[in-house]
């Protein structure tokens, strides 16, 4: 989690936080950004919370950009500070004690690292705000107090965080810069989250968006490009509400959710579902139809030599469950044929891509989880296609069809 807060912290609309301090009003959320306002003591308060995305593709960082202004008669000294609890893993009770933070004093960003992790250990996360923090910590139970908690921590009663940065230390990372703002002023600060692959990467992406106006512009493209993806289709129904729902609201959720997100009522793993997210595809044919054909050629792979698929993987692993399922591997065909239908690209059909290969289910076994290495052996996209029909065409001691498990 994190946050980009004025002293005391910005939390969700309505739950009361430190002192009194509540958050008013929050403006409707437009795709891919979401703005709160809140005007306290004379001070005006506006973040605005982006991921920046345009024609070139999406950055891994989160900026938040906090605009302030002094709205009273005197000069006022404020206290910004950024708050992130690191998990980097699964669960941060399992992986707290493997996270390593890092301060780098000349950039001046906490950097933290998790080296047990199987698959992301050679990521680097960081934090960081601009203007550049005059205080800093790694410390969780510091920041927080003996028994304290997020409403009131301990670090928001000192001048200045405690710069305890170190191996042991329950992680966390958290900056802080004061401010001095004269009566009528204005101030800008960004608050950066992010995860890169290296520290070269990490201040690539901290110099760009500590500029202001790089921050203004993202936003601008990161709306356009939100506004263009959702706005290929416009329905008029007699029902505003289902306007609102098909223009915008389902093409949105179907990408940032279920496609990038992974995550549902029951599917919040951040794994694929081999039917789920065929499904989801599907539904982006209008709007962004080569992200559906990236996504049935990836689900393409993780068909076995034998025609049946993953019902779920989770990559980059490529770890997941092989079942009796029937309908997942037909989903494939489905949708190839949908996709070429709508699309006229039958060129997709003639795309190789390699199958995956592991034990079979022994005759009791209804689902095994595993981690199937690839094949050497490939096939075109027709050819996966053909033997997942194949594999759907089998029948039962009666000659019925063998329907499977699942859905």
């Amino acid at each position: 989690m994190g946050e980009c807060d004025s002293q005391p912290e910005f939390r969700r609309s309505g739950q009361r936080v430190g002192r009194g301090f509540h958050l008013v009003r929050q403006q409707p959320a437009g795709a891919g950004y979401t703005v709160f306002e809140h005007h306290r003591h004379a001070i005006q308060q506006e973040l605005t919370i982006i991921v920046p995305m345009d024609e070139n593709g999406g950055e891994p960082v989160r900026v938040q950009r906090l605009r302030l202004r002094n709205d009273s008669s005197r000069t006022r000294r404020l206290a910004v500070t950024f708050y992130v609890e690191w998990t980097l893993g699964e669960d941060r009770e399992d992986s707290q004690a493997h996270v390593i933070s890092q301060w780098d004093g000349e950039t001046r960003i906490m950097l933290a690292r998790n080296r047990y992790h199987p698959t992301y250990g050679d990521r680097i996360a960081f934090a960081t705000i601009s203007p550049a923090p005059d205080s800093y910590t790694a410390d969780r139970t510091g920041f927080l107090g003996r028994n304290g908690t997020l409403s009131s921590p301990a670090a928001m009663k000192r001048i200045r965080l405690s710069r305890r940065v170190w191996p042991g230390l329950d992680p966390c990372a958290a900056v802080q810069v004061s401010l001095d703002l004269a009566p009528g002023d204005g101030a800008e600060v960004t608050c950066l989250l992010g995860q890169a692959g290296s520290t070269e990467e990490v201040d690539r992406l901290v110099r760009k968006y500590r500029d202001p106006g790089e921050v203004e512009e993202s936003l601008k493209r990161t709306i356009a490009w939100w506004d263009r993806l959702t706005g290929t289709i416009q329905v008029n129904t007699p029902e505003k509400s289902v306007d609102i729902l098909l223009n915008r609201w389902l093409p949105y959720q179907t990408l940032s959710s279920r496609i990038w997100g992974r995550t549902g009522f029951y599917q919040s793993s951040g794994a694929f579902g081999f039917r789920d997210q065929l499904q989801d595809a599907m539904a982006l044919l209008y709007a962004e139809p080569a992200i559906a054909r990236r996504h049935i050629l990836l689900a393409a792979g993780r068909q076995f030599i034998e025609g049946d698929v993953q019902h779920w993987w989770q990559p980059p692993s490529g770890a997941g469950i092989r079942t009796r399922c029937s309908d997942d591997m037909l989903w494939l065909p489905y949708a190839a044929a949908h996709y070429v239908r709508f699309t006229g690209d039958a060129e997709i059909l003639n795309e190789r891509i390699p199958f995956i290969e592991d034990r079979s289910l022994d005759e009791k076994e209804h689902e095994v989880f595993m981690t199937p290495r690839e094949s050497l052996e490939s096939a075109t996209l027709y050819e996966h296609c053909r033997r997942a029909i194949g594999r759907g065409l089998r029948t039962g001691a009666h000659g019925l069809p063998l329907i499977g498990s699942g859905d």
